[in-house]
């Protein structure tokens, strides 16, 4: 029997950097704690870094998820000067929600902005020690959407919108999740959020897969109008049919059967839903994974011969959906989360 010695020299690895070459006779051994890959296919770029030695968590993992149009998308600090992506990575820290168990996932559709978020990235990741980013461009003209940034609140315009909004939650939503317990979706200009509100959501996730919560903008106190429990007016058969040629209908509010956040206040910490807002959304993984998705549509009032119904699109939608197979929406309305002023 032939036996072959070959001397190997031991190291703690406490001592060695985080990237560094250790030789012995014929043995390379690369030592890396930050693996970084970009790749691109199916029309769109996926750029990734992975921390090799994360520390393990008792918590459940959590992914964090943010769309981005371009440097415009945080917001602004002051009348002359915007937030940044850093500026939206320094708000998540401040959740103080277990590094070790949290990762990120952004959708950028501008080249620029998803150039600047990867320099921010490879700045900050040492920093930041989360579990693993992951960055997907794609551009809206790549889908064959485009929109006019200041004209995308206008109501004729909400279903292009809003269907762009949902196809692109779709596609980061179930390109980046992995093993995580669940998701949390938290807009790029929300700049401020109530002590403890990631971890409440989190934790009371195996009870209510579907959280949202409330969302301030200046002295609104109840800006996201898609969190909702109640009825909205329905179409007549006219106003139906007429959207088989191109009509637009808008659900309106039923006086005194419909009950926005600021009328669920001050009742209990957790308070069903019908439908939730995106400005911050918490959804648990197993719930997505059995077709719980924000649909690019009215999917209410469809058939197999009328493709766009009356409402349910995007968030309204996904709890249309979640209750169809036996899962609730719910919302921390006592809690806030809070919006930079309109750009």
């Amino acid at each position: 029997m032939l036996l072959l010695y070959v001397p190997f020299y031991w190291r703690r690895p406490e001592d060695i950097p985080s990237t560094e070459s250790i030789c012995s006779p014929g043995i390379k051994i690369v030592y890396d704690r930050y693996q970084t890959t970009e790749l691109e296919y199916d029309g769109y770029t996926r750029f990734e870094i992975t921390d090799q030695q994360h520390e393990e968590s008792s918590s459940p993992q959590l992914l964090y998820l943010l769309l981005v149009q371009d440097e415009r998308s945080y917001g602004m600090i002051s009348k002359t000067e915007r937030r940044s992506f850093s500026s939206y990575l320094d708000l998540l820290l401040e959740q103080n929600y277990p590094i070790p168990a949290t990762s990120l996932g952004v959708l950028v559709s501008n080249s620029t902005e998803y150039v600047n978020i990867k320099k921010i990235i490879k700045d900050r990741h040492a920093e930041l020690q989360f579990r693993r980013i992951s960055v997907i461009e794609v551009p809206s003209a790549s889908i064959g959407v485009q929109l006019n940034r200041e004209e995308r609140h206008k109501p004729t315009l909400q279903k292009q919108r809003r269907s762009l909004i949902a196809r692109l939650r779709n596609l980061l939503m179930t390109t980046v999740t992995n093993n995580e317990f669940g998701v949390l979706w938290l807009d790029a200009d929300i700049f401020k959020a109530d002590k403890g509100i990631v971890s409440r959501m989190v934790n009371n996730g195996r009870d209510k897969p579907i959280i949202t919560a409330s969302c301030r903008l200046g002295n609104n106190q109840d800006y996201d109008l898609n969190a909702w429990k109640g009825n909205r007016t329905r179409p007549s058969s006219i106003e139906l049919s007429s959207l088989d040629y191109g009509g637009f209908y808008e659900p309106r509010d039923v006086k005194g059967q419909m009950y926005h956040l600021k009328h669920l206040r001050n009742q209990s910490e957790f308070m069903e839903l019908d439908s939730v807002g995106g400005t911050i959304l918490f959804i648990r993984s197993i719930v997505i994974k059995q077709g719980v998705i924000f649909p690019p549509l009215y999917i209410i009032g469809t058939d197999w011969n009328r493709n766009q119904g009356y409402d349910g699109i995007e968030t309204e939608g996904l709890c249309y959906i979640a209750n169809s197979i036996g899962y609730k929406c719910w919302a921390l309305p006592n809690s806030f989360v809070e919006h930079t002023s309109r750009k």
